[in-house]
């Protein structure tokens, strides 16, 4: 199933400084996931994360949306990053983390502080855009995700140069899915050379 809701040689647009829009998932995808997170529920904060999110990790929807999400950046995403930072991927990257769904609505979270992330690189795709302000920010790029379209992922090296944030909500309800790489091979998560 997963097969028929992505681009398997999706368009690629350096947006910003070190930051790519790659197509990723079709909208209909994207509707799915979010169906099925509010299905699920429980979107909620963890208690040590220093940026806390109303996050749900796509593994409660399915093990194998997660499986299949890792693929997915290995045979298609990661090829366009060894081409962009031109090293292969043997080199210097290590896998994934669970990515996780988050949540703004008007009466929860609104926005997202300023920070840069725990992760090697970071992807950001947007799930609907039924929704008016809490754009995905970023001040030294001076640039935000207000048209990439459904579907598409950001994505950028997580580090202080990259710093970003989401502003305030105004209206509607914004779902997004973040994704993290592992910094390290001793991170949890799925491993590179395992999928």
């Amino acid at each position: 199933m997963y097969q028929q809701f992505i681009h398997t040689k999706p368009e690629v647009k350096e947006v910003a400084t070190d930051i790519l829009a790659v197509e990723f998932w079709k909208p209909e995808f994207c509707e799915y996931v979010i169906e099925a997170a509010e299905n699920i529920g429980g979107f909620e904060s963890h208690p040590s994360d220093p940026v806390p999110g109303s996050e749900l990790r796509i593994n409660k929807i399915s093990e194998d949306l997660y499986t299949s999400y890792c693929r997915h950046w290995k045979y298609i995403l990661q090829p366009i990053l060894e081409d962009y930072y031109q090293l292969p991927s043997e080199q210097w990257f290590f896998g994934w983390k669970v990515p996780f769904i988050i949540k703004y609505t008007m009466n929860g979270q609104r926005n997202l502080r300023k920070h840069f992330d725990g992760s090697l690189i970071t992807g950001s795709v947007k799930l609907n855009d039924k929704y008016r302000g809490a754009e995905l920010v970023f001040p030294r790029q001076k640039f935000s995700n207000k048209n990439v379209p459904i579907g598409w992922i950001l994505l950028w090296p997580s580090s202080i140069q990259h710093l970003h944030f989401c502003d305030d909500l105004i209206e509607g309800t914004k779902y997004s899915l973040t994704c993290w790489t592992k910094q390290d091979i001793k991170e949890q998560g799925i491993n590179y050379k395992d999928v």
